[in-house]
């Protein structure tokens, strides 16, 4: 009888161990998702930590949804999405450099330029974008900084694989930055945006079946210096 009683509890503790790394995770992911989102909001911007609470939320919430909290489930569906984490962090940079835009319209477009890098080129858009904004209300029209933060938008546009929107967007830069080539006014970094700008505005003629504008600004490419000139200056 009592074998037959240890039997009984021994088979009905199996099923209950089983549930037990489920209900520990739960409270555990909830509770560590809920410190992510704190110092996401606080600036902790990184996009380590960005995956992580990504990582975090998408693992809470199946377990949230299963445990019948469908409410608390799509709450952390919808905060986590990339759009909801690209909002909050363009106004957390917002109000971090509220009082110095240039140095919002940098940052916003080294994450930009990161993104690209990664082959990431909607979410580079959008920072790409920013970034124009606000360099827009800093520099004058003809302005190098400001031809980068273009040029940022336009190879987004180019690795999106929208051409027609690209091409006038690397023209418009490309007048600015022969005028700075020109006056010895370039940048390290505007050299380099200045020859990857025109390549893709060879790449976008060659891909839109016009060889003879490719060769034309082929041979542009090639006059463009692989130097900064030493009086360049912010």
């Amino acid at each position: 009888m009592r074998r037959c009683l240890a039997i009984f509890i021994l088979l009905l503790a199996v099923p209950l161990w089983a549930e037990v790394p489920r209900l520990l995770a739960k409270p555990l992911l909830l509770a560590a998702c809920e410190i992510l989102w704190r110092r996401f909001e606080e600036g902790d911007l990184g996009s380590e930590r960005t995956n992580q609470l990504a990582r975090c939320a998408s693992a809470l919430v199946p377990l949230l949804t299963a445990a019948g909290e469908s409410k608390l489930a799509e709450e952390w569906k919808t905060r986590t999405s990339p759009e909801s984490l690209l909002r909050t962090t363009f106004a957390v940079i917002s109000s971090q450099f509220e009082d110095n835009r240039r140095m919002a319209g940098r940052f916003f477009r080294s994450m930009a330029l990161q993104l690209l890098d990664n082959g990431d080129f909607e979410p580079a858009l959008s920072w790409a974008k920013r970034s124009l904004d606000y360099r827009l209300n800093v520099f004058s029209q003809d302005n190098i900084f400001l031809a980068e933060a273009r040029s940022t938008v336009g190879l987004a546009l180019l690795g999106m694989q929208r051409y027609q929107e690209a091409e006038p967007v690397l023209l418009e830069v490309w007048e600015t930055q022969k005028t700075a080539i020109a006056k010895g006014t370039i940048t390290p970094l505007s050299v380099s945006m200045c020859r990857e700008g025109v390549g893709a505005l060879v790449k976008i003629f060659e891909i839109t079946g016009r060889p003879e504008k490719a060769e034309e600004w082929k041979k542009i490419l090639a006059t463009i210096p692989d130097y900064a000139s030493p009086t360049y200056g912010r």
